[in-house]
């Protein structure tokens, strides 16, 4: 559901029939009147339509070498500003406290009731010509994740690494190594929602 000038829109999924009875409803009035707004259209979006719509990709790269010089783009924040003090220390494990962590909040969108989780990346101190990189992802607002959400990390050549979460897991997480200039994407998956950001190291 978006909101622009008053007016929202909201996506359903639907058979055929329930899509000419909602349209009926609309005509007799009844629709506005069950849902306690005024409804001003009902229309058809084919499913890739509404398939793209799920499909978010982060406004821009992120320069991970930038971080070592402590230049980090917007909406990255220090680890303690979006996860208890609980999931800190599960997030640092038995690494060096001074590595470098910052977290970004993720809305995985309207259709799973606001499920929201936080990316966090886990750079080593000091940069190298080869840096050692940790992706996570944690809950936010709950003690486990959702089960099935997906964590992924593809380079430009097709490899990609997986983690997908279990019934009770706290976090998920990938580790690997990437190059100076390499770049790779982080994608965040749960069921119908794709949340990708790019990274350059």
């Amino acid at each position: 559901m978006s909101n622009k000038k008053g007016i929202n829109h909201l996506t359903l999924e639907a058979s055929e029939e329930a899509f000419e009875y909602l349209q009926a409803l609309l005509k007799s009035g009844e629709l506005s009147e069950l849902l306690g707004v005024s409804v001003l259209d009902v229309r058809e979006i084919p499913i890739t339509e509404t398939k793209a719509l799920n499909q978010i990709k982060q406004p821009e790269n992120v320069n991970l070498r930038q971080w070592f010089a402590g230049m980090v783009e917007a909406g990255w924040l220090a680890i303690e500003q979006l996860l208890d003090p609980q999931q800190v220390e599960l997030a640092f494990g038995f690494r060096n406290a001074i590595s470098i962590v910052r977290a970004q909040k993720i809305d995985l969108g309207m259709q799973l009731a606001r499920e929201s989780v936080a990316l966090v990346v886990i750079l080593p101190p000091e940069a190298d010509e080869e840096v050692d990189i940790v992706v996570q992802v944690h809950p936010l607002g709950q003690t486990h994740l959702p089960q099935g959400v997906q964590l992924l990390v593809s380079d430009k050549s097709g490899n990609q690494l997986e983690a997908r979460s279990r019934e009770a897991d706290n976090f998920i997480q990938l580790e690997f190594s990437a190059k100076d200039g390499e770049s790779f994407s982080v994608t965040v998956i749960l069921k119908e929602v794709r949340v990708t950001q790019e990274f350059i190291i």
